[in-house]
């Protein structure tokens, strides 16, 4: 009986402690909700032991509050509450139902206090922040962000240090960055940059032979290949083949050095060389080369319009097959079949497949396209580059430079990329310098791609081998060097090029003259006139300038050695054409007036011969005013160094001395990248005849 009585007391003192509990935690909520901070936290405090869950629910809240703000107590208390949820009750569940207390509510207080610890950290950008969030916050929803968030920080930080051994340091704390390729190739250019700085030969030898498998080492063997390249004549190159045979441009250099040597293939020379070097690698080459260098195929079609090549006898050399074919670079060219393109050698052998739409055959490398993305094969048509980018550019300095997703990124000539895509465009390499764009923001890489002149401008253009044109914000122009730095403080609306040791620069809208290392040579007193840019740079120390209205002559002192008083002048080299009340004479060196105001234009062509119209009529004389052709033609233009005469009758050819070489006829010309004229028939469209450039020979239609 008195063990009975035992239990049941102690089971009423249960309900009683219960109830207790219940209504301590109770009022604690009710006191949290009216912001009695003080009494909400004993409340919870002390109930802690026996409800821990929903007491520690409640100190996370507090925590969390705007009086207290410890975000690391909160997430304490509120991982108590997770941990602790199935020891509560469901009577206890339900009577705490109305202060929000359930095990979502729970779970949404832990994932607002993770998101609150992310935003810290996002905001601190603090590395160790995200480390704290990763090591002891797993169950936070923002982990992959974190881990995104610190990588990237983690190699912000190695990238502003700028030192190797950080570099090396933070990555092995962190061997699993999301960033690791990006911290490794850092690694690797820190690693050039750090034993590479004179470019020296033993220097650049010691970091390939010290770092083999370092991305810069093919950048390494450019310049070591650059040093041989450099030396006039072949025998440097042929140094280079016996010293450096594993060198990623030793076919390169083998093929430079016969190209050399044999003075662009001569047939004597390749024999020559074929005994001199046995070990050249390409003997089918010098073989083909002895049999055919000396052939010219002119891509020719016949009467169906298929496209073949024939000699300049009018032999067809490869029979029509082909829908178009273009001329022959350095044994191969690009022909259409079935509406694709591929290339052929001269033996009418397929080199690569016709599986382009078109293929660029006068570079190094072939770059071609499908569709609307470019590629790049070799020699051999294999793929260096699938047809994958938006544009692409082979660069000097052992680069090419290919667009995807709008940007530009850097790549070796074996297709390893070298930098991040981040480039607006890219233009070549000139004095081992690179005009990029960075955001809409211009500068200079230099052979490492390193900016030497930050992105920080307008525009940027070649002032001298060694100067700069950079436009900044507000439109105006000043000079940097090679290193960025601004050879002086002057600020123009115009800076031109310089053109014989003399710039044109535009100050206050006046013109005045720049010297080669951009000081001010003439100061800003000239006007402005028509062509200025065309007509006022200095040729023979002598320019035309524009003052109150009229034209003079200039010196190198910006005095008029000719005073302004005509209404126009032409630099003629030696000589000028002068003009008053719409009439042209010729003035000579001395500046004496030579000729009578009887011409209606003068203009110089090919610094030897003067273009002259007469009677609304063109013909051509020589400087010393023999007419060579008469004015009795509705046009003349130059092209190349021949001479299109235009009247009813058509078109003819004239070399640049006024012998005729096509008489008039329904033909128009135009000019090829190799040594020759196309003669087009007007009515037909197709190709008639070729004008050899140098000899004037012309080759006709077999």
């Amino acid at each position: 009986m008195i063990v009975r009585k035992l239990y049941i007391l102690l089971f009423l003192s249960g309900m009683l402690l219960s109830a207790i509990s219940c209504t301590t935690i109770e009022k604690s909520f009710v006191s949290l909700n009216n912001h009695d901070y003080y009494s909400a936290f004993n409340g919870f405090d002390d109930g802690l032991k026996r409800d821990s869950s929903a007491c520690a629910y409640g100190l996370s809240l507090y925590y969390d509050s705007p009086v207290t703000e410890n975000i690391d107590s909160s997430i304490k208390y509120v991982l108590i509450a997770e941990n602790n949820w199935d020891e509560v009750s469901k009577k206890n569940r339900d009577k705490l139902a109305q202060f929000n207390f359930d095990s979502l509510s729970i779970k949404n207080q832990k994932q607002k206090l993770g998101d609150d610890v992310f935003l810290i950290c996002k905001d601190r950008k603090s590395i160790a922040c995200y480390d704290s969030l990763i090591d002891y916050q797993s169950w936070n929803r923002n982990l992959s962000a974190a881990y995104r968030n610190r990588d990237s920080l983690v190699l912000d930080a190695i990238l502003n240090e700028g030192s190797l051994s950080f570099a090396l340091m933070m990555l092995e704390e962190y061997p699993n960055s999301l960033f690791r390729n990006e911290i490794q190739h850092t690694i690797e250019l820190f690693e050039y940059q750090t034993f590479v700085k004179t470019f020296s030969e033993d220097e650049l030898i010691r970091f390939i032979e010290d770092y083999p498998n370092n991305v810069h080492v093919g950048i390494a063997e450019d310049s070591i290949y650059s040093i041989y390249f450099s030396e006039e004549g072949y025998r440097g190159l042929e140094k280079f083949t016996k010293r450096y045979s594993q060198n990623r441009n030793i076919e390169k250099a083998w093929k430079e050095l016969y190209k050399r040597y044999t003075n662009n293939f001569k047939p004597e020379l390749i024999v020559e060389f074929d005994l001199l070097y046995p070990n050249y690698p390409f003997k089918e080459e010098i073989n083909l080369d002895s049999e055919l260098v000396d052939i010219v195929f002119y891509p020719f079609s016949d009467s169906l319009g298929t496209m073949g090549y024939s000699d300049t006898s009018g032999k067809w050399l490869i029979e029509p097959e082909y829908d178009d074919a273009g001329f022959f670079y350095d044994g191969l060219a690009a022909v259409e079949k079935d509406g694709k393109i591929g290339l052929i050698n001269k033996k009418n052998e397929k080199v690569s497949d016709f599986v382009f739409d078109d293929i660029e055959t006068d570079t190094e490398l072939y770059i071609v396209s499908s569709g609307d993305y470019l590629g790049i094969i070799n020699r051999n048509g294999d793929f260096i580059f699938d047809t994958v980018f938006q544009d692409i550019s082979i660069l000097a300095e052992g680069y090419i430079c290919a667009q995807k997703d709008s940007l530009y990124a850097f790549y070796d000539r074996k297709g390893a990329q070298v930098t991040a895509e981040k480039f607006d465009f890219v233009l070549n390499f000139k004095n081992g310098l690179c005009p990029v764009s960075i955001a809409g923001q211009r500068g200079l890489l230099d052979i490492n791609l390193s900016q030497v002149i930050p992105c920080v401008y307008e525009g940027i253009y070649n002032f001298s081998d060694s100067l700069f044109i950079v436009v900044k914000r507000d439109n105006y122009k000043q000079l940097s060097d090679r290193n960025g730095a601004i050879v002086n403080d002057s600020l123009y609306q115009e800076i031109h090029q310089e053109i014989n040791g003399y710039a044109i620069c535009i100050k206050g809208d006046k013109i005045g003259y720049l010297d080669k290392q951009g000081k001010r040579l003439i100061e800003n007193k000239f006007d402005g006139f028509v062509d200025y840019d065309l007509l006022g740079n200095f040729s023979n120390n002598r320019a035309v300038a524009f003052s109150n209205q009229k034209f003079g002559i200039i010196n190198t002192n910006g005095e008029f050695v000719v005073k302004p008083k005509y209404d126009n002048i032409r630099n003629l080299g030696h000589s000028f054409g002068v003009s008053k009340n719409g009439k042209w004479a010729l003035m000579d060196s001395s500046y004496s007036i030579i000729s009578k105001y009887d011409h209606e234009s003068i203009e110089l062509i090919n610094n030897e011969y003067i273009l002259f119209g007469k009677n609304g009529d063109f013909g051509v004389m020589d400087l010393k005013l023999n007419v060579i052709i008469d004015a009795l033609y509705s046009s003349i233009y130059k092209l190349g160094d021949f001479l299109i005469l235009e009247n009813d009758l058509g078109n003819a050819l004239y070399d640049i001395r006024g012998n005729e070489i096509l008489s008039f006829d329904q033909w128009t010309f135009y000019n090829t990248d190799m040594n020759f004229l196309k003669v087009i028939d007007l009515d037909s469209g197709s190709i008639q005849k070729y004008i050899d450039k140098q000899t004037g020979k012309v080759i006709n239609h077999p």
